[in-house]
């Protein structure tokens, strides 16, 4: 039995613990939220100076948050542990070992060969399909990424989280109380959703930018194909992003619901889901057994080849407990050929049917039985040629070009395409084109939302015309700010000299389409077209999948 001044130091060792570890986060996360905006500028400025390292230093402005965390909990490990008299590797229970390269080199091995087969399986099952512009310099990059990705993972997050912070817990509470602790903090930084970008960079931007990843905090899964082996969202999160077709899984859905009907309420009602359904917690399980028993560092290769197969093993499970519902009602059924949309919500879906502006495509409350033009492009000198739309973007049709531009709904393809191709409005463009090429992105936005909608929209085009899908001929010259609450005026000076011709077109070239997810002024289709008729284009024509109104 402990004596009453053991129990008593105990207990002061425990609340000594508790308080330097509130601090330590508390310090990294307001300290990270503080430097951000510094280090974004030297970045910027570092592009600047040094054109070839752009694509290294041109990052959303929340990747220099999340670096900065990450840093920060690096170097903050020392303080810490000094802080709490940790004089080494054995007072962490860590002993040396004389084969941790061993184990490093095999559980490399071994977790890149287990992710490589569900990957194959995966796309041999037909649930996961290659880029379809997937080159070898392509791959290679891809590759490149995957191991660097790996390497700072295993040596650096695991470490972080299962060694040095895990130890340190274990010295001063019970392995349970550790392991839930290291846990919610490891779920907690990867659940962290994507922010909206900031307008502009100041001194607090890092504050506001922090504030809303824990607001937008919500359980992210990996998705679940039902009756088929593997999961992309785990093979691209690990394997450098060779697979890029996203689906929703029905936990994805079935967050998304809990949110609807909670809202107004902190989206972390759903934290124990999220630490349950998380591959961390699964890892924290095997490796904290492991130290628990043996006295050692949990080996790296069970850490590494573990989150796979606990990943197949619960998507499995959950694909036939969660059913398939609507992405936007939460009620309905659907599935994959119906873009997760049901019935209901897809009657809902107004689409752009004649009478309508025979240059812009404005749709006209009416009857006119001959061409006209609307009182917006009457006296105004366009450089596209006809403008047409598939749906008022309102209602439904908002919402999924909402989800589809800034939440990722990739899962809609299937019923855009079909949207598209039954639009009377198409009808025109059937014959007589080139090429379809998409409005570009600038990088650091592409590189912020992993993908170009217009490209997707001009893929899924190209499909139903039977025409090539053309991405280099032109770019975007300088990021612009978001033109939802712009007067047309401030449209056409924000897009002003954004885009520039990035390739010669070919003389053969006449008339092409270009794509866009929505045309409200025209401004952003108008400056393409200028640049396209710059390089030769006799004639273009303007596809958007939805119309403002």
């Amino acid at each position: 039995m402990a004596c009453p001044r053991q129990t008593r130091r105990a207990s002061v060792h425990r609340v000594r613990t508790a308080r330097a570890f509130i601090l330590y986060i508390a310090v990294v996360f307001l300290g990270a939220a503080l430097i951000a905006p510094w280090i974004h500028s030297a970045g910027q400025a570092i592009a600047e100076a040094f054109p070839a390292s752009a694509n290294t230093f041109n990052q959303p402005f929340h990747r220099y948050v999340n670096r900065s965390l990450l840093v920060l909990a690096i170097i903050g490990i020392w303080p810490l542990s000094k802080f709490l008299n940790v004089q080494g590797r054995a007072h962490l229970g860590f002993p040396s070992r004389a084969s941790w390269h061993r184990e490093l080199a095999t559980g490399f091995l071994a977790g890149f060969v287990s992710l490589a087969a569900a990957a194959g399986m995966a796309m041999a099952a037909g649930a996961r399909i290659l880029h379809p512009d997937l080159t070898l310099e392509r791959f290679l990059s891809a590759a490149a990424s995957a191991i660097a990705t790996a390497a700072i993972v295993a040596l650096v997050e695991e470490l972080l989280f299962r060694g040095v912070i895990f130890g340190q817990l274990l010295r001063a509470t019970s392995c349970l109380t550790a392991l839930i602790f290291s846990s919610a903090v490891y779920a907690i930084v990867h659940f962290f959703q994507r922010p909206p970008s900031p307008s502009e960079i100041t001194p607090w931007t890092g504050i506001w930018t922090l504030g809303q990843m824990l607001g937008l905090f919500t359980p992210r899964f990996p998705q679940p194909v039902r009756g088929r082996v593997g999961s992309c969202r785990a093979v691209s999160s690990h394997g450098g992003g060779v697979c890029l077709d996203r689906t929703p899984c029905r936990v994805d859905l079935l967050a998304e619901a809990m949110d609807r009907r909670h809202r107004g309420r902190p989206p972390s009602l759903c934290l124990g889901m999220g630490l349950i359904a998380s591959g961390g917690w699964m890892d924290h399980v095997a490796a904290a057994s492991r130290l628990c028993r043996l006295g050692a560092a949990p080996g790296i290769s069970i850490m590494i080849v573990l989150p796979p197969v606990v990943r197949s093993f619960r998507e499995a499970v959950l694909g036939w407990v969660y059913p398939e519902v609507c992405f936007l009602c939460g009620i309905g059924d659907a599935n994959r050929e119906h873009g997760y949309v049901c019935q209901d919500c897809q009657a809902g879906i107004r689409r752009i049917l004649p009478p309508f502006c025979n240059r812009c495509g404005l749709p006209f409350a009416g009857e006119s039985s001959v061409g006209f033009e609307c009182s917006n492009c009457d006296g105004i000198e366009l450089a596209f040629h006809h403008a047409r739309s598939a749906l008022h973007a309102s209602g439904v049709g908002l919402d999924l070009v909402h989800h589809y531009k800034y939440h990722g709904a990739l899962w809609f393809d299937p019923l855009l395409k079909r949207l598209m191709s039954e639009s009377e409005s198409l009808d025109a463009f059937r014959s007589g084109f080139h090429a379809i090429v998409p409005v570009p992105l600038h990088p650091t936005k592409q590189a912020e939302r992993e993908y170009n909608q217009a490209e997707r929209l001009g893929r899924l085009l190209a499909s139903v015309l039977d025409l090539p899908l053309v991405t280099e001929w032109i770019g975007r010259r300088t990021p612009t700010s978001t033109q939802t609450r712009l007067t047309r005026r401030q449209r056409s000076a924000n897009v002003r000299r954004a885009f520039e011709l990035r390739a010669a077109i070919p003389g053969s070239v006449r008339k092409v389409i270009l794509v866009d997810d929505v045309l409200t002024t025209g401004a952003t289709t108008d400056a393409c077209a200028r640049v396209l008729k710059q390089g030769g284009v006799e004639e273009v024509w303007v596809w958007t999948l939805a119309r403002g109104v």
